[in-house]
């Protein structure tokens, strides 16, 4: 996998009125091919978010960097190398799937063996002269991923995918957007947590407009054990491994894997010798679902 920093948010806020938020103070980075989830209740700042990331509001202040290139100093080349399919599915619904495709392989430039490729993994054949009106919310899905990912872009934006689709579609989306995007990065916006632990790498949870905490994924394991303890002071040393951050308060929570034979009286007895601030010590028990209601209801730690 690909490390290096695709895109990168420092300190942005955007405010649409005094009493309305945006969001405030956001920052984060994702790598090249990395698969990042957008997660928050509703009004917590994701769809400003991802308007902010492809240009279509501009921040009040703070920057964006995508690629090592600024987004306001060159907006149209990084909008190139970017997708973004939003909620609302926004297609040109007079045009047939084809002419919408082909609109869509001029607007960025695209190859048409790229238009053909999508054609063949969307499975738009049967309805490629069909107006879009006329199609199924199912097949305006497909037929708006295609055009989403018809330039090769190297992020993908994707907004509730899935929303408004049967168990069955729902499924077969999926399976779509991973062969889809196993090239590029992928930032997505969802309510459905088990759609973030089976797509994604990592979740970013929002509230408030602010980003409160950052989770590698998967979370869980078999003799995984956790620590939680205080940031600015000493930190475990590997191989313990960073599971998630506190971003509004002090706490870093790490992950070991056990060994069949570890003691894990004695590991912690070693933390607390060399210093570490342990705030909790003990085998996994959480879930995505119980640190996102634990955040966003307020209690964290």
């Amino acid at each position: 996998m690909n490390d290096a920093i695709l895109l990168k948010l420092d300190k942005i806020s955007r405010r649409y009125s005094k009493k309305a938020r945006g969001v405030s103070d956001l920052s984060f980075e994702i790598n090249s091919n990395q698969r990042v989830a957008l997660l928050g209740l509703n009004g917590a700042g994701k769809s400003t978010t991802f308007k902010l990331i492809s240009g279509l509001l501009h921040p009040e202040q703070g920057s964006i960097e995508f690629n090592g290139c600024n987004l306001m100093k060159a907006p149209n080349s990084v909008r190139k190398k970017m997708g973004y399919l939003s909620e609302d599915i926004p297609l040109c619904r007079e045009l047939s799937v084809l002419e919408h495709l082909k609109f869509q392989v001029n607007l960025f430039g695209a190859k048409s063996e790229k238009l053909e490729q999508m054609i063949e993994l969307c499975e738009l054949g049967s309805v490629l002269h069909r107006p879009i009106n006329h199609l199924s919310r199912g097949y305006r899905q497909r037929v708006a991923l295609a055009g989403t990912f018809v330039h090769e872009p190297k992020l993908i934006l994707l907004d509730e995918p899935t929303a408004g689709l049967d168990p069955h579609q729902v499924d077969q989306f999926r399976q779509l957007i991973k062969t889809l995007a196993s090239d590029c990065a992928l930032l997505l916006s969802t309510h459905v947590l088990s759609e973030v632990e089976l797509m994604c790498e990592r979740c970013l949870i929002l509230h408030e407009g602010k980003l409160v905490a950052d989770v590698n994924l998967p979370l869980q394991d078999s003799l995984l054990w956790e620590l939680e303890c205080e940031s600015g002071v000493v930190q475990p040393p590997l191989p313990w491994r960073v599971q998630a951050q506190g971003l509004r308060r002090n706490w870093i929570k790490y992950q070991l894997q056990m060994e069949e034979d570890s003691r894990p009286e004695v590991i912690l007895a070693q933390l607390i010798q060399a210093g570490v601030k342990v705030m909790r010590y003990g085998p996994k028990c959480e879930t995505l679902e119980s640190i996102f209601l634990e955040i966003t209801s307020g209690k964290q730690h």
